[in-house]
């Protein structure tokens, strides 16, 4: 062995001695990798049958009073209906927002909701006969043109996006019960759109009412507003799922973390952000 590899041997024996003298002197101990997420892991949805649970930190993403606000986050498109202008804008997603092309006001046409493709736009046309429009994205000029009406009913009130796919989609759709804090009933596409089995009622999900619905992508996680009808009114976020598409929504519990407004909430795929408008902006609380 030659004297530079003698010296470079010493050398590491002699730090691994002072190392080890060291923790024997100050009682270090070596420090045990602790299972789970490293702290920059991925935001994840994580498994079904617990509640969603976010930050109490809500960051500003939208400084203007729109409400709605429905984001495809594969096309990177996000609608609202913005009060101060009184139409229907889109733009990227955390803003900027401006009117967009081929839609009317939000007197005429109200809670936009986006497709996860961003494709296609559903709506509530206030008429006479309360019903859910559908708009597809014109492919030269970007704007939106009018397609058939998906679903209508007189009592009406709220719906959720649709599920991703070209079929067999599905939507969650609320309707006006009078002094039972209203309906939740499944619309399933084929062909058209038509109601899937019997209705929920908010009892069946551990609520007190149904405010606007929330369905995930893949039509197992359900998020709606509840408020009760007491003295003092309360509001709180109710979460809700299923093993299986073609299954009944579970109550789970309350979604922790999230603003208890009254407004349409939007989550992320992956369930990272809960957007949803309040104190005159559209914010979002991180996971």
């Amino acid at each position: 062995m030659t004297g530079a590899r003698v010296l470079r041997v010493t050398r590491v024996t002699l730090a691994l001695l002072f190392v080890s003298g060291c923790n024997a002197v100050f009682d270090l101990r070596a420090t045990d990798l602790v299972a789970g997420a490293p702290p920059d892991a991925p935001p994840t949805c994580g498994p079904l049958g617990i509640a969603l649970r976010f930050s109490s930190t809500l960051i500003e993403v939208v400084d203007r009073p729109c409400v709605d606000y429905s984001i495809s986050p594969s096309a990177n498109r996000a609608m609202a209906s913005c009060n101060d202008s009184n139409v229907l804008e889109e733009g990227p997603i955390d803003g900027p927002l401006s009117p967009a092309i081929g839609l009317g006001s939000i007197f005429a046409l109200g809670f936009p909701r986006l497709s996860p493709e961003g494709d296609e736009l559903f709506v509530r046309v206030n008429e006479s006969v309360t019903r859910i429009a559908t708009y597809r994205r014109a492919s030269d000029t970007g704007g939106w043109s009018r397609g058939p009406d998906a679903y209508s009913d007189a009592s009406l009130l709220g719906f959720s996006p649709p599920t991703r796919g070209s079929g067999n989609r599905r939507m969650m759709v609320t309707t006006a019960v009078p002094g039972e804090g209203g309906a939740l009933v499944e619309l399933v596409e084929n062909g058209g759109w038509s109601v899937r089995g019997s209705a929920y009622t908010p009892a069946e999900l551990g609520a007190d009412s149904f405010g606007l619905p929330f369905l995930s992508e893949d039509g197992l996680r359900l998020v709606f507003a509840s408020t009760t009808s007491a003295t003092v009114v309360m509001t709180k976020v109710v979460y809700a799922d299923r093993e299986g598409i073609d299954q009944r929504f579970r109550p789970v519990g309350e979604v922790m973390g999230a603003p208890k407004e009254r407004s349409y909430g939007h989550i992320t795929p992956d369930c990272g952000r809960y957007y949803v408008a309040r104190s005159g902006a559209i914010s979002y609380a991180p996971q």
